[in-house]
């Protein structure tokens, strides 16, 4: 019994892995079995304090991360968000053609563009980010007689608002295409290259 309350000599290579401990996620395992050997084996101080450190620098820089990209809105991450949104828009209709060239007519939703390998395209990254449990994630699809609606519905999750994110297409693009813009404010179709 004597020899488990016995303080024992920390070994310069603990000292130099504790430091590990600091490196986001690998680190706070690291800072976990420092921890745990710095309480049970070696019974230093030093080590407790350092094995906790690197276990809360990694909660706290994968908390940061979580909130400025899930959470916080208006800051650089809602930026990316937008203009990953503007690529999948792109990335979408370019498939809706190709499927159009395919079946010799547009999909009757987004669902039918995914069979061709991409799973999560009709998903608008902007509503992965927004939407609650429940909610639907998917760009705003509508066919049409004579082509079809598409677009991001934004952040405030209303279509047909200022904050709607149409596909960036040249004007040879849109003409050649059956992609068809609303304009939000009249809620008739604008042909005008925007985004």
């Amino acid at each position: 019994m004597e020899i488990l309350k016995q303080k024992r000599e920390v070994p310069v290579l603990v000292y130099i892995i504790s430091g590990l401990s600091l490196i986001p996620w690998i680190g706070g395992f690291i800072g976990l079995a420092i921890l745990i050997s710095g309480l049970i084996y070696y019974k230093n101080k030093i080590l407790i304090a350092v094995g906790s450190l690197g276990i809360l620098f990694t909660i706290s820089i994968y908390g940061s991360l979580y909130y400025f990209g899930q959470i916080e809105r208006g800051g650089v991450y809602d930026e990316m968000t937008v203009e990953l949104s503007k690529h999948s828009l792109k990335t979408l209709i370019s498939e809706i053609e190709l499927y159009n060239i395919k079946n010799d007519k547009y999909p009757d939703n987004l669902i039918q563009v995914t069979k061709n390998g991409y799973n999560q395209l009709h998903l608008d990254p902007i509503l992965n980010k927004v939407a609650v449990k429940g909610e639907s994630k998917e760009f705003y699809y509508k066919l049409e007689s004579d082509g079809y609606i598409l677009f991001s519905i934004g952040f405030d999750k209303i279509p047909f608002t200022k904050d709607d994110i149409h596909p960036q297409l040249m004007p040879n693009e849109i003409e050649k295409y059956g992609y068809k813009r609303l304009n939000p404010a009249h809620n008739t179709r604008s042909y005008n290259i925007g985004g």
